[in-house]
């Protein structure tokens, strides 16, 4: 039976996932044992269990699938197959665009899809909400909740600028860049023929 909260994320991401998960339990009061989350021991795979195995039992039927969308998710292939299990189950799913990553890299299957960045202190309200509702558990203070939120935020920036960045990078990238590339030698000739005629 698979816990009510199933966070995927990069492993890539530890130190992000670790904050963003404390921040849930100490800020709203999600309970720990609602909370599946590899990352973080007791949250895991219990030593000798079987990785695909247990992750693809805990997929079964979670009440939320929370999915933190950093630049090492999106160039995860694992990750990429969690995303498309939790589409396929028709599970509610909650993204959350951890910068640099944006909207526009939300494509595929979940083109259109509503998401919210993870620095957006007002719309994170709206998880707390969501996570109350699915879960149903009596939330922490809401001073605690503002204290928590701040310190949150406070520490963010830090947490995302310190994270390892992919060895790839996603199509959509790719494609910007070639065009950068290409609208650069377009521009290059141009000033090159100009020269000549001067």
């Amino acid at each position: 039976m698979s816990r009510s909260v199933f966070i995927s994320h990069a492993v890539a991401d530890k130190p992000l996932v670790e904050a963003f998960v404390r921040f849930l339990e100490e800020g709203i009061g999600l309970p720990e044992e609602e909370i599946f989350c590899v990352s973080i021991p007791g949250m895991g795979i219990p030593t000798g269990q079987n990785f695909v195995d247990y992750i693809r039992d805990e997929m079964t039927d979670p009440e939320l699938v929370i999915m933190l969308l950093t630049p090492n998710y999106l160039a995860s292939r694992f990750c990429q197959g969690e995303m498309g299990a939790a589409w396929v189950k028709g599970h509610r799913i909650y993204p959350v665009i951890v910068r640099p990553a944006k909207f526009a890299d939300m494509d595929g299957v979940f083109l259109g899809k509503q998401a919210v960045q993870i620095d957006d202190d007002v719309r994170v309200n709206e998880l707390k909400d969501a996570l109350i509702e699915v879960v149903g558990f009596k939330p922490k203070s809401s001073v605690r909740w503002d204290l928590a939120r701040k310190e949150f935020f406070g520490k963010l920036p830090g947490i995302i600028t310190a994270l390892p960045k992919p060895e790839s990078v996603s199509t959509l990238v790719h494609n910007e860049l070639t065009k950068n590339y290409n609208e650069a030698l377009t521009e290059m000739g141009e000033q090159e023929n100009e020269i000549r005629l001067l």
